[in-house]
């Protein structure tokens, strides 16, 4: 595990898809992470949003509804489908902090301190080579970490134990990504919007 961990903290970017449980739901991602931003998409209750985070601005784009869920009818309609920009300074800011880059990301699901883990059976992820790692914790499994066998040794795979819905896989360690804000005429301050 210490491997695993080891070779996650030293990569540049990583790409994320699936879901994880969240409070009664569960939140679907397509995220690209690097050491210092994010980009992609998050699905929670049936509303996708776009979601870019940089080291100064967290910048989401949703729908009408999405936007009248979130900040009323007023914002909903100056909104109109442009990118909203939240300081990362700002409080409603800090539900994005996960989001960061790739090692508040990574230590945030491979968060391993209370569970012991056993080696699991072989298989593959993605079309590569990989072992499941199966954890438990004081009371009941917390799932199984498939890791890398062939190459650095990536976690490539999260799978929820316990009876959550929840699968996440990570692949495309290394890859080139670049983040880029939305254009400036497609962003309003969370500052402007309407009280």
């Amino acid at each position: 595990m210490s491997r695993m961990k080891a070779a996650s903290a030293k990569a540049s970017s990583v790409r994320v898809t699936g879901a994880v449980p969240s409070g009664s739901d569960s939140v679907a991602l397509d995220m690209q992470f690097t050491t210092d931003s994010s980009t992609g998409s998050l699905t929670l209750g049936g509303q996708k949003v776009m979601l870019t985070v940089t080291p100064a601005m967290v910048y989401i784009q949703g729908d009408k509804e999405f936007y009248k869920s979130q900040y009323g009818e007023a914002a909903a309609t100056l909104l109109g489908g442009r990118w909203l920009a939240i300081p990362t300074t700002n409080d409603q800011a800090k539900s994005f902090a996960t989001f960061a880059n790739i090692s508040t990301f990574t230590k945030g699901i491979l968060n391993t301190s209370d569970a012991v883990f056993t080696k699991g059976d072989t298989t593959t992820v993605e079309g590569i080579a990989a072992v499941g790692m199966v954890g438990k914790g004081a009371s009941d499994s917390v799932g199984t970490l498939y890791v890398a066998t062939q190459g650095p040794p990536y976690p490539l795979q999260v799978v929820a134990g316990g009876g959550d819905a929840g699968k996440i896989t990570m692949s495309e360690w290394d890859a080139p990504v670049t983040v880029t804000p939305p254009p400036a005429d497609d962003v309003v301050d969370l500052t402007k919007l309407p009280k």
